[in-house]
């Protein structure tokens, strides 16, 4: 018997070698908990051996008394890789070989080990542009194995990066996601995911000073790297940092990451009702599924 009312929805995430759940209903949040995981059942912030973490699932969710149905969950961006793609016109029967076909002639990702995802998002003339987004497969199948050994019905699966935006909402903006295991960069432009990178820290028990200095190491370079590529949108000095995850815990991250970018570090706006104790930053991944489910 559930302890909790019918309306409740669940949302999952592996981060910081742990498990983590948020309990929510409509747009507030009800409950939440974190429960460690072996180093061995995670790598990077990815599921590496599911039947493991299926068990601590099923064990959270039977003692607490959580819905297993319409479950939401999100994976790092590691291995994934966006695309804006010009293209020839073409009749929208053939589109999705012309997509597949263009990813395979670039070389974005192997068609055999990626799942492939596009969006028509113009057309004039004799061109149109397609958003392509391409996963890897395995990050995809251990996930929901994961969620199969938990007897879980998963509702949808998002990454990172589009659950983080949605959360943080910020019209222009850097999102900073660092973990103990995996560090997530988005770079925001008018509310929409320009640039994302998903950074996994490979140490078997990687440790809070290894994932700063690598957290700071790599923030200058994506900036640096977006500016050269979107040099009819860049950023400008003035447009702010926003820490999320467990490492935006460390008072002084703050001021290291301001420096290190030469731009300020902006607040977050609670975008959903939360308990006065909820650890908000933790959980903005979490957030950002809660609101998928109500778009």
């Amino acid at each position: 018997m559930s302890l909790f009312g019918e309306n409740l929805a669940l949302a999952l995430t592996v981060e910081g070698m742990a498990l983590r759940g948020l309990v929510f209903a409509d747009r507030s949040v009800e409950s939440w908990f974190n429960i460690p995981l072996s180093p061995d059942s995670v790598k990077g912030g990815l599921i590496s051996a599911p039947e493991k973490v299926g068990k601590v699932m099923a064990e959270a969710i039977r003692e607490r008394g959580l819905p297993r149905k319409g479950v939401l969950a999100a994976l790092p961006s590691s291995g994934s890789v966006a695309e804006t793609l010009t293209l020839a016109r073409t009749k929208k029967g053939k589109l999705d070989e012309l997509v597949k076909r263009e990813v395979k002639r670039l070389a974005i990702a192997s068609p055999d080990s990626n799942y492939l995802y596009w969006e028509l998002l113009s057309a004039e003339g004799d061109k149109q542009q397609v958003s392509v987004l391409t996963t890897p497969k395995e990050n995809v199948r251990n996930l929901v194995a994961a969620c199969r050994a938990a007897g879980i019905t998963l509702k949808a699966i998002d990454l990172k990066p589009f659950a983080l935006t949605r959360a943080v909402k910020c019209k222009d903006g850097i999102i900073v996601h660092g973990e103990m295991d995996c560090i997530e960069i988005v770079i925001v432009n008018n509310f929409s995911t320009s640039v994302f990178r998903g950074i996994p820290l490979e140490a078997a028990a990687p440790g809070w000073d290894t994932a700063i200095s690598q957290l700071l190491r790599e923030l200058p370079i994506t900036i640096d790297y977006y500016n050269h590529t979107h040099h009819d949108s860049p950023i400008s000095p003035d447009i702010a940092i926003y820490l999320t995850g467990e490492l935006a815990l460390d008072s002084a991250l703050r001021q290291r990451v301001a420096e290190a970018a030469k731009r300020p570090v902006g607040s977050i706006e609670p975008p959903v009702d939360c308990p006065k104790n909820f650890p908000m930053v933790q959980y903005m991944t979490s957030i950002g599924l809660m609101l998928k489910s109500k778009v």
